[in-house]
C-alpha cells in the first residue's frame, strides 16, 4: 500500500489533497461524499507527498515511513473513524439541525461544543504518531535535518505570500475568501447577506500574524527537539514521551497572549456559524444535512473495510 515520494509526485490530485493538515484531510477535504471513500485510502500517499516538501528519504527510510503510514491508517480506520461517525450522528440529532422555520436554533454554544469535541481527534493521533516519528528521526542525518528546516522556512514564506504578504488589505481579503470557501462546502451557494456577514465577522477577528509566527516557531522547535534526541542518543523510553509532549502541544502553541487571540477568533467563528445557520435557506439546510450525513456514512463504511 505504501508509495514512494517520487511516485506520489506524479499525481496532481493527491498534491492538492496533501496541501492541508491531517485533520483537515479527514474532516474537510475528504468531506466531498463522492470522493471520501476513495480519497481516504490515499492518505499515506498524500502524507508522502507532503513529506517530500521537507525530506528526501533514502530507500530504507522510505520503507520504514511506508510501514508506519500503513499501520497508522489501519488503526485510524478501525478505531477513530467510528468515533467520527458517531460524533456526526450526534450533530445530526440536534433538534436545530432539522432547519424547520420557528424551530430550535443552533446556537453559538452548540457550535462551540461541537468544535471542542472535534479538536479531541488530535490527542489520539499525537500519541499514536510519537513512536513512529522518533523511529524515523533516529535514521536522519544532520543534512536531512537541515533540509527539513529549510523546507519549513520555504513553506512559511510561500504561505505568507499566498495569504497576502505584508499588505494588510490583501491579507484580510484572503481570510474572507478562505472563510467563504470553507462555508460553501457546508451550505452550498451563499447569499449576499451571508457573504456580508462573513466579511463583518472576519474583520472583527484578531489579526493572525502572531499565530502564524507561533506555528512556525513550533515547527522549528520540534525539529530542534528531534535532532537533540538523536544526537544525544536518548533512549526510546525517554525520547518517545518527549516527542509526544511536543505533538500534543500542537493544538495550543505559544504563550498566553497567542492562545487568547486564538480563543477569541474561535469564539467569533462560533457566532458566525450560528448566525449563518439562522440565515440558511431551506436549500442550504438540505445541503448541510446532506453534507454531514454523507460524511458520517462514509466514515462508517470505511471503518468496516
Amino acid at each position: 500500500m505504501g508509495m514512494s515520494a517520487t511516485r506520489v509526485g506524479q499525481n496532481s490530485s493527491i498534491s492538492r489533497l496533501a496541501s492541508v493538515p491531517v485533520l483537515a484531510l479527514l474532516l474537510v477535504v475528504l468531506g466531498a461524499c463522492s470522493l471520501m471513500r476513495t480519497g481516504y485510502n490515499w492518505l499515506p500517499t498524500a502524507a508522502n507527498w507532503r513529506l517530500a516538501t521537507y525530506l528526501t528519504p533514502t530507500a530504507e527510510q522510505q520503507t520504514k515511513i511506508d510501514e508506519h503510514l500503513d499501520s497508522l491508517l489501519e488503526w485510524h480506520r478501525s478505531v477513530e473513524l467510528p468515533r467520527y461517525a458517531a460524533f456526526l450522528q450526534r450533530v445530526l440529532a440536534h433538534p436545530g439541525f432539522a432547519g424547520a422555520p420557528g424551530g430550535v436554533a443552533v446556537t453559538a454554544a452548540d457550535v462551540r461544543a461541537w468544535r471542542e469535541e472535534v479538536v479531541q481527534v488530535w490527542p489520539p493521533l499525537a500519541e499514536r504518531l510519537s513512536g513512529p516519528v522518533f523511529d524515523v528521526a533516529v535514521t536522519l542525518s544532520a543534512e536531512q535535518f537541515a533540509g527539513i528546516r529549510a523546507g519549513i522556512r520555504q513553506r512559511r514564506d510561500q504561505l505568507v505570500a499566498e495569504h497576502g504578504g505584508d499588505d494588510p488589505d490583501r491579507r484580510l481579503a484572503h481570510r474572507i475568501e478562505r472563510w467563504e470557501s470553507r462555508l460553501e462546502r457546508l451550505f452550498g451557494e451563499l447569499s449576499d447577506k451571508q457573504r456580508a456577514l462573513i466579511a463583518h465577522r472576519v474583520r472583527q477577528m484578531p489579526a493572525n500574524e502572531a499565530w502564524w509566527q507561533t506555528r512556525f516557531e513550533w515547527q522549528q522547535g520540534f525539529v530542534d527537539e528531534l535532532e537533540r534526541l538523536v544526537t544525544q542518543r536518548v533512549a526510546p523510553a525517554e525520547a518517545v514521551p518527549r516527542v509526544h509532549a511536543w505533538l500534543a502541544s500542537w493544538l495550543q502553541p505559544g504563550d498566553e497572549t497567542v492562545r487568547r487571540l486564538a480563543q477569541e477568533s474561535a469564539e467569533h467563528a462560533d457566532r458566525l456559524l450560528a448566525e449563518l445557520f439562522a440565515l440558511a435557506s431551506a436549500e442550504q439546510w438540505r445541503h448541510a444535512r446532506g453534507f454531514v450525513s454523507g460524511l458520517a456514512e462514509d466514515f462508517s463504511v470505511l471503518s468496516q473495510q
